[in-house]
């Protein structure tokens, strides 16, 4: 299955990266994770490069990555692998590491998620643990909605700060409204447009896609230029797939000032062994197409 757009980013109030760096370290280790370095590839790495570049997510029951980028005014935005462990609840605890990682760093901090472009919801966390989850998400019964594991305490159509007093640039981002009307009338006189070929037909229906995007996904656009920019949305907001980028664009990352945390899950073998990890992800089939993959 295709999905449309999806995306989720964390943001937390502040650029102290060591801070939030030896937080999140405190806060896996009380779980029983393992700080690690970097793993090295193995000497054919090219199975591998193509599994974290299409399946990244066949890493992390051996291998959670964080990655931190100093976002715009003063935020951090962070990115993990698996890209909802910080909204879920260590097991144990009642509350979410997003709220843990609020508390003990003293900023507030925010989980922004768009999924297949219809559905998306935020999980706002406040320096004294409080939470609030709101959108929408595709669920039968919308009583026991839940964000992972925290309810969804107010229905709402995209983007709206409920608990947390974010900066007005972000405020804006969050009032943004599609104009419905105006846009069934655009697209309206666009339909005898996308029937001719050539330029006409091309500018139509990409003028025709613009106009299909959802309220989360027009905000969660808005959102990243915000807090990081048109130069880097795409490297660190959108389409982001972090595991891969780690090996791919190493030193981009670290000229850009990105900081990237490696942990060994909790209940993995004692000993962390990067062959074993390797071996069990590695794809080997096909990769005599890999290179063509992996152009940036």
């Amino acid at each position: 299955m295709v999905l449309r757009y999806s995306n989720c980013n964390t943001c937390v109030w502040s650029d102290n990266l060591d801070l939030i760096e030896q937080t999140l370290t405190r806060i896996f280790e009380q779980e029983g994770c393992r700080r690690i370095p970097k793993p090295p590839l193995p000497q054919n790495s090219l199975p591998v490069m193509k599994t974290l570049l299409s399946l990244p997510w066949e890493i992390t029951p051996y291998l959670w990555v964080i990655g931190l980028f100093v976002g715009n005014q003063g935020w951090t935005i962070v990115q993990a692998e698996p890209s909802e462990l910080l909204c879920r609840r260590a097991r144990d605890t009642i509350r979410p590491r997003l709220s843990s990682l609020a508390m003990q760093t003293g900023c507030d901090a925010f989980h922004y998620m768009v999924y297949d472009r219809t559905w998306g919801a935020l999980l706002e966390a406040d320096a004294s643990g409080r939470t609030f989850a709101s959108g929408d998400l595709d669920c039968y019964d919308v009583e026991k909605m839940k964000f992972y594991d925290e309810p969804v305490t107010e229905r709402t159509g995209g983007l709206h700060f409920f608990l947390l007093n974010v900066p007005e640039e972000l405020q804006a981002v969050a009032r943004i409204r599609i104009n419905y009307e105006e846009r069934k009338r655009r697209q309206e006189e666009l339909i005898p447009l996308m029937q001719q070929s050539g330029e006409a037909e091309e500018k139509a229906e990409s003028e025709w896609e613009e106009l299909s995007k959802s309220s989360f996904e027009i905000q969660d656009e808005a959102l990243g230029q915000a807090l990081i920019g048109q130069i880097h949305y795409r490297d660190y907001w959108h389409l982001h797939n972090l595991i891969y980028k780690a090996y791919a664009i190493p030193q981009q990352l670290e000229a850009d000032g990105a900081r990237l945390l490696y942990f060994q899950p909790s209940g993995s073998d004692r000993e962390f062994n990067a062959e074993k990890m390797w071996s069990a992800i590695s794809d080997k089939t096909d990769t005599d197409n890999l290179l063509d993959l992996i152009q940036w």
